[in-house]
């Protein structure tokens, strides 16, 4: 009888073990499934919102011309430069604008909703495509961020480059199966580059 409770116990014992491995196996086959959505969901969001950035900033730049002139540069007699004046009303016009368009276009891509097929979030290549759709929906935390920086550099002999970079900054939360998960992008476009011959003063340079 002892021998027979022995064995039952041990048997019992392993069962046990056997159970907490699997709930480990099974715990850690589950992290590391929702870190692979994680990251795909992520790059996906980044990639659409990319895209739906450009396609805007390219209509807008298609709507208004060609942006140049923001800057009036000044000459004395022996063709030296003796200043340059920014157009800021002209550039924050820009700015509000494109603020505006961009928060309206990166709106309507968080009205839809993303599929991720579970065979590719898996990572097994001959999954790939397969399994159930897991879907993903995205929200808008706020207004996309807009800046344009100017920026004055050296590029040659008595040249200088002014170049004028819209900042972007997005900010979005994605809703998955089990958490959601805020995601923040942050992308340059180069809006115009003119070159400025003359010698130009150093309080200029590098000047932002």
């Amino acid at each position: 009888m002892r021998r027979y409770t022995s064995n039952v116990l041990k048997l019992s014992y392993i069962v046990i073990v056997m159970l907490i491995c699997l709930v480990l196996l099974i715990g850690a086959a589950f992290a590391s499934f929702q870190k692979r959505l994680e990251s795909i969901v992520c790059l996906t969001a980044e990639q659409q919102i990319s895209d739906v950035i450009y396609c805007e900033l390219y209509s807008y730049l298609k709507d208004k011309g060609e942006l140049s002139d923001f800057i009036r540069v000044s000459y004395d007699n022996d063709n030296n430069i003796t200043g340059i004046t920014i157009d800021s009303a002209r550039i924050n016009s820009v700015n509000n604008e494109l603020g505006i368009r961009l928060s309206e276009a990166v709106d309507k891509l968080c009205d839809g909703k993303s599929t991720f097929p579970a065979g590719t979030v898996s990572g097994i290549d001959i999954l790939s495509g397969r399994g159930f759709d897991i879907s993903v929906r995205y929200h808008s935390i706020s207004n996309v961020n807009t800046d344009i920086v100017s920026e004055f550099e050296e590029c040659g002999i008595n040249q200088t480059k002014h170049t004028l970079k819209l900042v972007i900054t997005t900010d979005i939360n994605a809703v998955m199966p089990c958490k959601d998960m805020d995601i923040t992008t942050n992308q340059e476009f180069i809006l115009s580059e003119t070159v400025i011959v003359g010698k130009i003063p150093e309080v200029y340079l590098n000047k932002k």
